[in-house]
């Protein structure tokens, strides 16, 4: 398949090209700036023109991927359109690209989504499995993603533009709901409408105790509902020693030795 992506340098949306380039298709993007992500992905061999423009869309391509940042009226969009060359918000994508994938974890909430997903791919892969997986953000220690062995896949989901709805997943995994991104998703209720279908959609959930999310996922059938962190967990304090309990909680749901993973 011939794939492009408009808006290739977005956090979200060069991990994603990358991972579609990774597992044999041929992707094609642009963007207004050639950041250090794009330059990553010339050198895998990806063509990316900087700037828009309707004549970067084939009459080849089969599908297009773009981000919620990239208006209705962008030419390349219009173009596509004007082709019938199918569209995807890029979650809507990555939900396709992780039904292919035999147990998928994602990571929604207000808070805490690039640190959880960062910290269970790296208990995962020292506990020695070896899970796709795609982070939106910058990890010192790990890649912004890689395509694993086709069992397990991790990844953030995002609930700002509601596509977190359209992923099904083995696992889900909400640290926090707050009312962030209620002005972009038709207000309060519909934000969270969204996770409680997002939480749906999942086999299992796992997440942190409160008023709201005992009220959204009450009536969810498997889950495990966390109260709180330990006060020091694996040397770290706060929020991120709670994000770190989130991420060991669910390295033993999918499947790590409780020691293995205590160590890791």
């Amino acid at each position: 398949m011939l794939l492009h992506f408009i808006g290739i340098g977005g956090a979200g949306m060069a991990p994603l090209a990358e991972l579609a380039c990774r597992k044999g298709h041929k992707v094609t993007g642009s963007d207004n700036e050639l950041n250090s992500k794009c330059r990553h992905l010339i050198e895998l061999g990806i063509k990316i023109t900087p700037y828009h423009c309707a004549e970067n869309i084939s009459e080849k391509c089969d599908l297009v991927v773009f981000s919620s940042a990239i208006a209705p009226d962008n030419c390349e969009r219009l173009a596509a359109e004007k082709l019938h060359i199918k569209t995807l918000r890029r979650g809507e994508f990555l939900a396709e690209f992780t039904s292919s994938y035999k147990r998928c974890a994602a990571v929604s909430g207000t808070h805490g989504k690039s640190s959880i997903t960062s910290l269970l791919v790296s208990i995962l892969r020292k506990c020695g499995k070896n899970p796709g997986f795609m982070i939106g953000a910058e990890v010192s220690a790990l890649p912004s993603c890689d395509i694993g062995d086709g069992d397990i896949f991790i990844t953030e989901a995002d609930e700002s533009d509601g596509t977190h709805t359209k992923l099904k997943n083995f696992l889900a995994i909400v640290p926090n709901v707050e009312d962030d991104h209620s002005w972009s998703v038709g207000g309060t209720e519909a934000l969270e409408k969204n996770f409680c279908t997002f939480a749906g959609n999942s086999e299992n959930l796992i997440y942190y105790s409160s008023e709201k999310t005992d009220r959204l996922f009450e009536k969810h059938p498997k889950q495990l509902k966390l109260d709180k962190a330990p006060e020091n967990f694996a040397g770290l304090y706060g929020f991120q020693a709670e994000n770190a309990f989130l991420a060991y909680q669910a390295a033993l749901l999918l499947g790590c030795d409780k020691k293995s993973a205590e160590k890791a």
